[in-house]
């Protein structure tokens, strides 16, 4: 199964979109969508050439039925990521009175912000797996995600199209992934003088707002520095969130 492919794309996109330098997130943006058009280019040639209707029928079909032919390393980290990103959503979900709708999951930017952000958290625990269980283990975490109803809309019609053909919107997505993964791992975050000389102004935000969500902040569990987890909730209350309440919440 070749879906695993494009999840490669995707963590080099996420490795070589992590400077932090930049005082111009769009601009960046721009930029590093036009320097990477190509390589997503040629990936997504390949995937079309090595993945038939059949293969994503086949993950469909048994996606609800594998993980327990996996070892318990992998099956711990399937369950891991999908609680995680389920966390990312509980906020989201109570203004939707416990129903995310499926036009949420299936916007641009929430789709780019996903398929980074589950890529890179699976990959350790998947790196020594085949393609077609890489495939699986990804698709398992978004039918968890979004439910069974909607698991062939947005995984395999959204995931694949948006990766092959990045829009502005997915793009910055996952450029907000990439800010989260940072924080995630970040060790520095919480030195005194960082708030003064951080340049990217979407983390500088997101360090100015944190206070109001001391106690309150996302448990990302002990894989990811918790010391910083009020940072990364800021980041994706006032970004993610913040999207998704101004495009689909009707007062």
């Amino acid at each position: 199964m070749e879906v695993f492919l494009l999840i490669i794309i995707i963590i080099l996109l996420y490795l070589l979109l992590r400077k932090k330098s930049s005082n111009n997130f769009k601009e960046d943006l721009s930029n590093g969508t036009i320097k990477y058009a190509k390589a997503l280019k040629e990936a997504a040639k390949t995937f079309q050439e090595n993945v038939s209707d059949s293969d994503n029928e086949n993950i469909i079909n048994n996606n609800k039925n594998t993980i327990d032919n996996f070892d318990d390393f992998t099956k711990a980290g399937i369950m891991l990521t999908s609680k995680i990103i389920s966390k990312i959503y509980n906020n989201i979900s109570d203004e939707f009175k416990g129903k995310i709708p499926l036009k949420v999951w299936r916007d641009e930017k929430v789709a780019g912000f996903n398929a980074m952000l589950i890529s890179y958290m699976l990959k350790k625990y998947v790196s020594n797996k085949s393609q077609h269980e890489k495939g699986l283990a990804v698709g398992m975490v978004y039918e968890f995600l979004v439910g069974s109803e909607n698991f062939k809309s947005v995984f395999i019609e959204d995931f694949n199209n948006l990766i092959r053909n990045p829009t502005e919107l997915s793009s910055e997505g996952t450029a907000l992934a990439n800010l989260l993964i940072d924080i995630l791992i970040d060790t520095d975050l919480q030195s005194l003088d960082r708030l003064m000389n951080e340049k990217n102004p979407i983390i500088k935000e997101a360090l100015t707002l944190a206070p109001a969500y001391i106690d309150k902040g996302i448990d990302f569990g002990e894989e990811y520095n918790n010391l910083n987890a009020e940072v990364a909730t800021a980041l994706i209350e006032c970004n993610l969130n913040e999207h998704i309440i101004n495009t689909y919440k009707k007062f």
